[in-house]
């Protein structure tokens, strides 16, 4: 015999695991999309906060206001401004946070000091999770069927869930809305690669849904003679719908990053390891400074180096990186902080006290804690 209570506490339970599960999706979107940082910064980051609660049990994805986990951070001293600057022990986030032994530490600081951004800037009335008009909070589950004998309204149906999927909102609101107008919406998503619409039928198989051989009729030689028949490897449409999702998009339209067609990636130290003024100021105005100062704004041929050094990366500076190559700012021997793109020629900044070598960079992502693997 089932047990009123124990249904409603499921029932509890898995509301608020869909609660937590929107949370780290939108958190992750959050990142993607407004600090431009990498892949596997903002998993490494939802990773550490999954692991995560309050001392009183709350699941920290399961918090959408900012007041409540803010609160709870300054009612600890310890903790006063903590996540807003690098360093500091990791043994005072024990003071407010239950931490299992595996949660990597360093992840889980700038989780929160982005979690804590991200609250604050998404929903400062903390209502984050997206709701009907009746208040009432809403989610839909990706993987549908949609079943029932010829002309009974199924691809005419999946145009509403699609649209509904995609702009969040409830099924019930976009059936409402006058179908051209939402048909418009679904063609509009389709021709920006957003939506991907197959027909199964029984000859269709692996070849046409992941990728298959296809064979390239031969051309006709101006002797008359056909040449041979080849064979080519071609994208089924699922692959193809994948890779898209994959491509750096911006409202509908491709992104520029800038890169060259074949990039050098470089590392440049700024000033030195952790923070320090140089590194500060370069992320703020996008550009990179280096020193070797004593040699003065000219470096030529002639440029003797026995005295200072710096050979090997005033050269690279100057003579071999290029327009469009990669930059990597190195915050320690095995992490970086910060990815650009060079986007100037060297320049000489007499204006800078020291490190007076100058290149612009376009910052792609700021604020990272990236390990490099040599």
């Amino acid at each position: 015999m089932a047990h009123p209570e124990n249904d409603s506490q499921n029932g509890a339970n898995a509301s608020t695991g869909d609660v937590e599960a929107r949370q780290r999706a939108a958190f992750i979107q959050w990142y993607s999309d407004e600090k431009g940082g990498s892949k596997n910064a903002v998993r490494a980051m939802s990773s550490a906060i999954g692991k995560v609660t309050l001392k009183n049990g709350t699941a920290l994805f399961a918090i959408t206001d900012y007041s409540d986990l803010d609160i709870a951070i300054k009612n600890s001293k310890k903790l006063n401004e903590y996540f807003q600057n690098r360093g500091g022990g990791y043994q005072k986030m024990n003071t407010v946070f239950n931490i299992p032994p595996e949660c990597q530490l360093d992840d889980l600081k700038s989780g929160i000091k982005y979690y804590l951004e991200f609250l604050k800037e998404k929903s400062p009335d903390g209502k984050q999770e997206p709701t009907d008009k009746t208040g009432e909070s809403f989610s839909m589950d990706k993987n549908i069927i949609l079943f029932g004998v010829p002309g009974t309204g199924k691809t005419y149906s999946s145009i509403q869930y699609a649209v509904s999927i995609i702009e969040g909102k409830s099924l019930d609101d976009i059936k409402k809305e006058d179908y051209d107008e939402v048909l418009n919406r679904y063609r509009h998503y389709k021709d920006n690669g957003l939506i991907a619409f197959t027909t199964f039928h029984q000859s269709f198989g692996y070849e046409e849904f992941i990728e298959g051989i296809r064979p390239v009729l031969p051309e006709e030689g101006e002797d008359g003679a056909e040449g041979e028949i080849k064979y080519e490897l071609h994208d089924g449409v699922f692959k193809e719908f994948c890779n898209n999702a994959v491509t750096p998009v911006g409202n509908g339209a491709d992104i520029d990053l800038g890169f060259g067609k074949n990039p050098t990636v470089w590392k440049v130290s700024l000033e030195r390891t952790g923070d320090n003024p140089t590194r500060t100021e370069c992320m703020e105005n996008n550009h990179i400074r280096i020193g070797w100062d004593e040699y003065g704004e000219t470096i030529s041929d002639s440029t003797d180096y026995s005295e200072y050094g710096g050979n090997t990366v005033l050269n690279a500076f100057y003579d071999r990186m290029q327009i469009g190559d990669i930059v990597f700012s190195c915050y320690s021997s095995k992490t970086i902080d910060a990815i650009g793109v060079v986007t100037g020629d060297p320049e000489w900044h007499d204006d800078y006290s020291h490190y007076k070598r100058l290149r612009n960079v376009k910052w792609l992502a700021k604020g990272l804690n990236e390990v490099l693997l040599t």
